[in-house]
């Protein structure tokens, strides 16, 4: 039997796929909107939790689990890969940072969408869905003048395993 990735190379494939598309989609909607918000590039999408980063926005792919879908005996696999999506913005106005995790979780939904086949490393792939978004509320930084939102998506990603 052969030792299967399974979820690590999932959360890869999806870090590795909003690395490359995602500052490129944040500038498409500020060219839609063209309203003076700004929309800064996403600093770093981070593989996995980190418990600080050094700048912001930035975004965290991280693995909630899955299970298991079809069971193909001892030839194959189609499992569904539970994945969430996080990005966390900075601000000093509330108005400006509401407009911004708007945008940035539409982007994040864009790219997924447009991106089907991820980073082309997965093989088996049958697609990714990006089920619910969700915001966390705005809080201010302590000792700072700054705001911050966390917010996301819960993805799944089908992916027929071979065993």
């Amino acid at each position: 039997m052969t030792i299967k990735k399974l979820s690590p190379a999932v959360q890869v494939a999806v870090a590795n796929t909003l690395t490359t598309y995602v500052n490129a989609q944040i500038d498409a909607i500020s060219a839609v909107w063209n309203d003076g918000v700004p929309l800064p590039h996403v600093a770093q999408v981070y593989n996995g939790y980190r418990e600080m980063v050094p700048e912001y926005p930035v975004i965290l792919v991280s693995s909630r689990g899955g299970k298991q879908r079809t069971n193909g005996a001892t030839v194959w696999a189609e499992i569904d890969h539970r994945l969430d999506v996080s990005i966390l913005v900075q601000c000093d106005d509330e108005p400006t940072l509401d407009q911004q995790m708007q945008r940035y979780l539409v982007a994040i939904w864009e790219v997924l969408m447009v991106n089907q086949g991820l980073d082309g490393s997965l093989s088996g792939l049958a697609g990714v869905d990006p089920v619910e978004y969700g915001r966390s509320g705005m809080y201010k930084l302590e000792k700072s003048t700054l705001l911050m939102e966390a917010g996301g998506w819960s993805i799944v990603v089908h992916v027929v395993e071979s065993v």
